[in-house]
């Protein structure tokens, strides 16, 4: 296994959850957490971005 091989799948709306993780230790699944509190919103409009979901009158 190599150095930053792990992963980690959150749900991030209507609130951060952990769904999955594969070879991350504690410690680096609470900095992940961190990390995707702190840019919620932002992967929140990406994502929206991204799926043409801004504006959708559908």
């Amino acid at each position: 296994m190599y150095k930053g091989s792990g992963l980690a799948k959150f749900q991030v709306s209507p609130e951060i959850i952990l769904l999955s993780s594969k070879n991350m230790k504690p410690r680096d699944l609470i900095l992940a957490e961190e990390i995707v509190e702190d840019k919620k919103q932002e992967i929140i409009d990406k994502w929206n971005q991204f799926f043409n979901k801004e504006g959708d009158e559908n």
